[in-house]
């Protein structure tokens, strides 16, 4: 009787616990961005419009859906309102692309993660183009994460601002024209990013993440290599100016001509490539020493 009870307790907390999460930003603002922008207008893109993810919820950490208070094109734009001046000088239409926030529960700790892919768009002359694509994961650990992820999603959104401004002052937007029929369709699956349509990649240095992705290789910088073995069947590698022989750390990765790399830490890892998919040859394990070590 006392098991029935107890097992009758259990799954009683868990139907509790399968209740919806509900996310609002309403308590953040953005900081350290230093244009003066004006978002007139959201676009929710999204296949789904409704969840924003999952979350886990009662003792035994059932998946629960995560919901915008209102919704995702309401809280972005309340977001904007209390973060730029309604007079400032920069237009720009935010269509949201991709949102997801998720959870990994472990016995110690739980991670909290939150995906975003913005679409910073203009419009001029009757035509809209966009200017620039983010591409962000931000995470949390605590012992209870539940309340994270409005923190996350926000530090995304404040990220994705951040990459592009860097893209404005290094002089790499490229606008592309969007189709006023299209403007509310999610672009994620229609569009492959050049770098999937690159023949060949070239020696070069990529400075950063978009730059790869886009397929922006820096051809005039000389530098060296060096290979060591890492692991039982990989190698990774460190890269000198040609000029002053000196490490080479701040760039996200780089090609041989031959092969690509991507930095982790102080050290360069290669890709390997199937199909659409970039994987690291790499254990997590590794990843993690790698990343200790950079950090001291």
């Amino acid at each position: 009787m006392k098991w029935k009870l107890l097992i009758f307790l259990l799954i009683g907390i868990d139907a509790l616990a399968q209740k919806p999460q509900y996310v609002s930003l309403e308590k953040y603002t953005l900081e350290y961005i230093r244009g003066s922008y004006r978002v007139e207008r959201v676009i929710d893109a999204r296949e789904d419009t409704t969840r924003i993810g999952y979350t886990h919820k009662g003792m035994m950490n059932v998946h629960a859906p995560a919901f915008f208070q209102t919704s995702a094109e309401k809280e972005f734009q309340s977001l904007f309102l209390r973060s730029f001046a309604v007079n400032a000088a920069t237009p720009l239409i935010i269509r949201i692309n991709h949102l997801d926030v998720y959870e990994f529960v472990y016995s110690s700790k739980q991670l909290a993660f939150a995906e975003l892919n913005l679409s910073f768009i203009i419009q001029e002359d009757g035509s809209y183009f966009e200017l620039f694509r983010s591409a962000v994961i931000m995470e949390d650990a605590l012992m209870d994460v539940s309340r994270a992820h409005a923190y996350n999603i926000v530090l995304a959104i404040q990220q994705s601002f951040l990459d592009f401004e860097h893209r404005i002052a290094g002089n790499r937007i490229w606008k592309e024209e969007i189709q006023a029929s299209t403007l509310h369709l999610r672009p994620l699956e229609e569009r492959s990013y050049k770098i999937l349509s690159a023949d060949s990649v070239p020696r070069c240095l990529f400075h950063t993440f978009y730059d790869f992705r886009d397929f922006h290789p820096d051809r005039n910088t000389d530098f060296a290599i060096s290979l060591e073995s890492w692991g039982e069947n990989s190698s990774r590698a460190t890269i000198r100016s040609g000029e002053k022989n000196a490490k080479i750390k701040d760039v996200w990765g780089f090609s041989d001509g031959k092969k690509l790399y991507m930095r982790i830490g102080n050290r360069y890892h290669p890709l390997e490539r199937k199909d659409s998919i970039f994987t690291l040859n790499t254990t997590h394990a590794q990843v993690q020493a790698v990343m200790q070590v950079a950090w001291q």
